[in-house]
């Protein structure tokens, strides 16, 4: 089955079959979820935006420039189960909160902001990544091999993936990432032009929008209150747009013809399809647990362990549903993030698996002692969105002390030698 085979089934598997698009129901019904939410438990809709940003961006919003394009129409299972699996954890997380009476403790931005600016590994590693731009863009202009390298990104990282060396454009993307996020909340804007860059030029449209979704996230849960709506169609629109441009300058850089915004966007954003079809095809129940069993091995990079298995985790569902895709390398999203539950423990527990994994993972950040520490903060909020992000961020600032120690344990043995001498 080749791509091409792969999109027009996904367009038509559920097309052909229905009379109305349950979609715009789905999106009527979750539009009237967010504004209870938002006026009878608001804390709790702010503390859920990890686990309901990417549901809301990658099916919702994206979702309907899928439908509008393609003529797309889905079946009201398919809405139902998406609509509860992005809803329900919320209502736990609401349910938690209110039962409890927790009080959320919050802290002025300010004070946050002076913590990242006096942190001393924060200072080297951005001089470091600043200095690898720098000697990138100039080896872009003198090596010819290398600007044949950043002409072609996602080429590049197709010819990486297919050598399972992926590791080396994904591990620096998610650096990039984490730094121009810190970069928005510090204000210091000099660097993203730098970082945006070399994120562009390794070749993921989905790491080019992660920084601005860590930082509202954070800004967001920190001070305890969502941005008025001006700033948030400024800031979708902002995403949406950077997507466009990035992909039609992709375009560019191999010699193919523009595309306009809608059609690009549907291309981007065809995670709704893909889950339909894995709904559509039996997907529920096909992994009987393995994905849960085998996704560690995702944190393993594969040159520290040679006997790594080429198909775990997700893989395992490809594997059943598309496997002439999985021999070309090509891994077609079925919108892992709820896929893979459902793959593993069928529809009904994987619906209230998930919706507890969630629940478990977003309600640490109600808890002060938390809340109260900067280091552990911020790194926490990071993983609810991207957890190699997460332990990136607790490894970067957590090192500070690191280089606080060795400079003092220099001075205490320059005093001690002193006083040796002396003696």
């Amino acid at each position: 089955m080749s791509s091409s085979v792969y999109t027009d089934e996904i367009i038509f598997s559920a097309s052909l079959i229905e009379t109305f698009n349950s979609f715009y129901i789905l999106l009527f019904f979750s539009s009237l979820t967010i504004l209870i939410f938002y006026y009878f438990f608001k804390n709790a809709l702010i503390i859920s935006i990890p686990i309901i940003i990417y549901p809301i961006l990658n099916l919702h919003i994206g979702g309907l420039f899928f439908c509008l394009q393609n003529q797309y129409k889905i079946p009201i299972q398919t809405s139902l189960i998406i609509y509860l699996m992005t809803w329900l954890p919320v209502l736990m997380v609401a349910l938690f909160i209110s039962l409890t009476n927790k009080k959320i403790f919050v802290t002025d931005l300010k004070s946050f902001q002076l913590f990242l600016r006096n942190n001393k590994s924060l200072k080297i590693f951005n001089l470091f990544l600043m200095s690898i731009s720098l000697i990138s863009i100039a080896f872009f202009i003198i090596n010819p091999v290398v600007r044949e390298f950043f002409l072609n990104p996602r080429l590049t990282r197709k010819f990486l993936l297919q050598q399972n060396l992926l590791v080396f454009t994904t591990l620096p993307s998610l650096l990039f990432a984490v730094f121009s996020a810190f970069s928005l909340i510090n204000k210091t804007y000099i660097y993203l032009i730098f970082y945006f860059l070399l994120l562009f030029f390794l070749g993921s449209k989905s790491f080019l929008f992660l920084p601005l979704l860590l930082f509202f996230t954070y800004r967001s849960i920190h001070l305890m209150k969502l941005p008025k709506l001006k700033n948030l169609i400024i800031f979708s629109s902002l995403i949406l747009l950077l997507i466009t441009f990035s992909a039609q300058l992709y375009n560019f850089l191999k010699g193919q013809d523009y595309t306009s915004i809608i059609p690009q966007l549907a291309s981007t954003f065809d995670y709704i399809g893909g889950f339909n079809y894995f709904l559509q095809n039996n997907g529920p129940g096909i992994t009987e647990g393995q994905i849960a069993k085998t996704s560690y091995l995702s944190f393993i990079p594969r040159f520290l362990f040679e006997n790594k298995p080429i198909i775990y985790g997700h893989s395992l569902t490809h594997a059943k549903l598309v496997p002439e895709l999985l021999k070309e390398n090509w891994h077609p999203s079925f919108y892992e993030s709820f896929s893979n539950y459902l793959a593993d423990y069928g529809i009904f527990i994987g619906i209230l698996m998930s919706s507890i994994a969630k629940f478990l993972l977003v309600i640490p950040i109600v808890f002060k002692e938390i809340r109260k520490n900067k280091t552990l903060f911020i790194s926490y909020i990071f993983y609810m969105c991207n957890p190699y992000t997460g332990i990136i961020t607790l490894i970067i600032l957590s090192s500070s002390k690191f280089f606080k120690q060795k400079i003092n344990i220099k001075e205490n043995n320059e005093v001690n030698y002193f006083e040796k001498n002396t003696s």
